[in-house]
C-alpha cells in the first residue's frame, strides 16, 4: 500500500507522540507508587513508635502506683495503677495490629510476656500481710527487674521501628535515583527517537527535492529541456506533484525563454544588455554585426571597449546612478567606417536601465537602431537649407535694405506707399531671421558651427542677456528677476552659445507672460557635474501633447501668437546637447511654464 507523504509525517509524529505519552503515563504511576509505598511505610512506623512511647509511660505511671502502695496502701495507689494498666493494654493492642516487621512480632511476645509476669509481681504485692519491708523487697527482686525489662523491650520497640523509618528513607532514596535514571533513559531514547524521525522525514521530503534541483542544474549548465527529465519513482505523491509541477512551469519559462531569443537573434536592431558594472551579459546577432564581433565571446567586454564611446558609458552610467529619474535616453551614436567602405553608420541608441522589485539597478539594455539613412536625407535636408538660405539670405538683405532707403529717401511720398515700404522692410527682416535660424540650426546639425568652449561666469552670462531685455519687458509691463545660488560654480561653455540659448527662452517668456506678470531666471547646482539653469514665465503653459515635441524644429502650439518659424527651442536643443547637457520643459496648461536645462561644471586642467 502506497503511503502519501502527509501520512508519513502523520505516522512518524504519532509514533513521537506515543512514546512520550507512554514514558509520561509510567513516570506518574512510578511516582505514585513510590509515595504510597512510602507514606505507608512511615505512616505504620510512626503508630508503632507512638504506641511505644505510650506504653513507656503508662509502665512508669504504674511502676510509680506500685512505690505509692509500699509507702500507703490505699485505694489511690490501686486507681492509678488499674488506669495506667488499661492504658499500657490500649497502646499495647494498637502495637500488635500495626506489625509491619517480623521482629516487632518477637519483641511484642516478650513484652506481653514480662508484663503479665510484672502483673502478678504486683498482686503479689497487694495480697501480702507482711511487715512493709517484705514488700519492699519483693519489689526490689521481682517487679523492679520486670519494669526495667519492659522499659528495654518498649525502647527495642521503638529503636526497631526508627531503623525501619531509615531504611524506608534509604529505600526511598534509591527507588528515586532509579526512577530518574530510568526517566533520563527514556528521554535519551525519545530525543533519539525524534532525532531518527526528523531524519527520515527530512531526507523524505529532501532528497527527491535535491535530485530535482541537480537536474535543473544540469539542464541549466549543459543546454537541453526540461520535459526531457525522467520521471521521479518516490513513495510520495505530494512530491511527485511538485516536481510535475516545477518541469512544467520550468518548461514553460524554457519555451518563452526561445520565443525571446529566437525573436532576438532574428531582430534587425541591436541589442547588448550590461551589468552594474557595465559588462557585456548578453547581446544579440545584430549587435555583434554592428561591433564586428559574430565569431567571438563578449560576455565580460566592458561597454567602453565595445563602444569606445565615453558620452554612450556617461549617459548609461547617469541613468542608473540616478533612481527615480528618467527611464530610458535616446542619443546619437556612430560606428566608424570598416571593411573598405568610407560609408559610416549612424544609429539611435535608447538606453533603458533594468530595475529589479526594490527598484534598485541591476543593469541597462541598450537598444541600437540603425538610422544610416534616415541620417543621410536629412544632411541631404540640412545642406539643402542651408544652400537655399544662404541664397535667400542676400537678396533679402538687399529688399530690406532698398525698401528703407526707399521710405527714408523722400518726403513727399503718399503716406499709403510708406506704409507698404516699411511692411516690405519689416517682412524682409522676420524672412531674414527665419533664414539665419534656419542656416544656424543646419550648421549646429551638421556639426559646423564651432564651440569655443572656456570657463565662463554663468551668473554674468545670465546678467548681460536680461540687461538687454530690460527695454522689451517694460514696454510690456513684466518683470525680470534673477536668481542666482551665490558661490556658482564656473561652468565649461560657449558663452555666446549660451547667450543666444537665454535669449531664445526670454524672447519666448516675455512674449507670452501677461502685462504685470514677471519671468524668473535661476541658477544653481544641480550635481557634483552641472548647473541647472531654469527660465520661469506667468504665461499660458503649454499643453500636455506638445511637450514631447516642443524642440522639435517648426513646431509650434496652435492659436499662440509667434514672431518666427518655431526653431528657437530647437536651437537651444542642439546647443545645450552640444554641451553635454539637456534641456526640458515643465508646464501644464494655465500655471505657466518652467524650461530647464543643464551645463557642465568646469574643471581644473580642462
Amino acid at each position: 500500500m502506497t503511503h502519501t507523504l502527509r501520512q508519513r509525517m502523520w505516522y512518524s509524529y504519532l509514533i513521537l507522540v506515543l512514546l512520550l505519552l507512554a514514558i509520561a503515563a509510567w513516570s506518574i504511576l512510578r511516582i505514585i507508587s513510590l509515595r504510597d509505598t512510602v507514606s505507608r511505610m512511615i505512616s505504620e512506623n510512626y503508630r508503632s513508635i507512638v504506641a511505644a512511647d505510650n506504653m513507656v509511660a503508662a509502665l512508669e505511671r504504674q511502676d510509680s502506683a506500685v512505690l505509692l502502695s509500699l509507702i500507703d496502701n490505699s485505694s489511690i495507689a490501686a486507681d492509678i495503677f488499674r488506669s495506667s494498666q488499661a492504658d499500657f493494654l490500649m497502646w499495647f493492642s494498637r502495637a500488635r495490629d500495626n506489625v509491619t516487621i517480623p521482629e516487632e512480632a518477637t519483641i511484642l511476645d516478650s513484652i506481653r510476656a514480662q508484663y503479665d509476669a510484672y502483673l502478678l509481681g504486683y498482686e503479689q504485692i497487694r495480697g501480702t500481710k507482711l511487715d512493709r519491708a517484705y514488700p519492699s523487697q519483693l519489689y526490689i527482686d521481682q517487679l523492679y527487674p520486670k519494669f526495667t525489662a519492659i522499659r528495654q523491650l518498649c525502647g527495642r520497640l521503638l529503636s526497631v521501628n526508627q531503623d525501619n523509618m531509615l531504611h524506608s528513607s534509604q529505600y526511598f532514596e534509591h527507588t528515586a535515583n532509579g526512577t530518574a535514571k530510568a526517566l533520563s533513559l527514556a528521554a535519551v531514547i525519545s530525543i533519539a527517537m525524534a532525532l531518527v524521525l526528523s531524519y527520515y522525514m527530512t531526507s523524505l521530503v529532501l532528497n527527491p527535492v535535491a535530485r530535482l534541483t541537480e537536474e535543473l542544474k544540469s539542464v541549466r549548465k549543459f543546454g537541453g529541456s526540461v520535459e526531457a527529465l525522467a520521471p521521479q519513482e518516490t513513495v510520495n505523491d505530494e512530491i511527485q506533484a511538485l516536481r510535475a509541477e516545477v518541469i512544467g512551469i520550468m518548461g514553460g519559462l524554457q519555451a518563452q525563454l526561445r520565443r525571446v531569443q529566437t525573436f532576438l537573434s532574428e531582430m534587425s536592431d541591436g541589442l547588448v544588455v550590461v551589468d552594474t558594472e557595465f559588462r557585456i551579459v548578453t547581446m544579440n546577432r545584430a549587435a555583434q554585426e554592428i561591433f564586428g564581433l559574430r565569431q567571438k565571446p563578449v560576455e565580460g567586454i566592458h561597454l567602453l571597449e565595445l563602444t569606445h564611446s565615453e558620452r554612450l558609458y556617461a549617459e548609461a552610467r547617469g541613468l542608473m546612478e540616478k533612481p527615480g529619474g528618467p527611464t530610458f535616453k535616446e542619443m546619437w551614436f556612430t560606428v566608424p567606417a570598416s571593411g573598405g567602405t568610407d560609408r559610416r553608420r549612424y544609429y539611435l541608441v535608447r538606453i533603458t536601465p533594468l530595475t529589479g522589485p526594490d527598484r534598485r539597478a541591476e543593469g541597462a539594455m541598450l537598444l541600437f537602431n540603425e538610422v544610416t539613412r534616415l541620417k543621410e536625407i536629412d544632411e541631404a535636408r540640412s545642406k539643402f537649407v542651408s544652400i537655399v538660405s544662404h541664397e535667400f539670405r542676400t537678396p533679402l538683405t538687399g529688399i530690406a535694405m532698398a525698401a528703407g532707403l526707399l521710405a527714408r529717401s523722400s518726403n513727399d511720398r503718399p503716406a499709403k506707399e510708406v506704409e507698404l515700404l516699411n511692411i516690405i522692410r519689416e517682412d524682409a527682416d522676420r524672412l531674414n531671421k527665419t533664414v539665419s535660424d534656419l542656416l544656424n540650426l543646419s550648421r549646429l546639425e551638421s556639426g559646423r558651427i564651432e564651440m569655443h568652449r572656456a570657463e565662463e561666469d554663468l551668473g554674468q552670462i545670465i546678467s548681460a542677456v536680461a540687461h538687454t531685455f530690460e527695454p522689451q519687458a517694460r514696454s510690456a509691463g513684466v518683470s525680470i528677476n534673477i536668481e542666482v545660488q551665490p558661490a556658482l560654480p564656473r561652468v565649461w561653455a560657449d558663452a555666446d552659445k549660451l547667450a543666444l540659448v537665454l535669449t531664445n527662452l526670454l524672447t519666448n517668456a516675455l512674449r507670452y507672460s501677461p502685462q504685470g506678470g514677471s519671468v524668473t531666471i535661476r541658477a544653481s547646482t544641480h550635481d557634483l557635474q552641472s548647473v541647472l539653469v531654469s527660465v520661469i514665465d506667468m504665461g499660458p503653459g503649454i499643453p500636455e501633447e506638445y511637450r514631447e515635441t516642443i524642440f522639435e524644429p517648426f513646431t509650434q502650439v496652435p492659436n499662440r501668437r509667434t514672431g518666427g518659424a518655431g526653431l528657437g527651442l530647437a536651437i537651444c536643443k542642439e546647443i545645450i546637447e552640444a554641451h553635454g547637457g539637456s534641456i526640458w520643459v515643465e508646464s501644464e496648461s494655465g500655471k505657466g511654464s518652467t524650461f530647464r536645462f543643464t551645463v557642465p561644471i568646469a574643471k581644473r586642467g580642462q
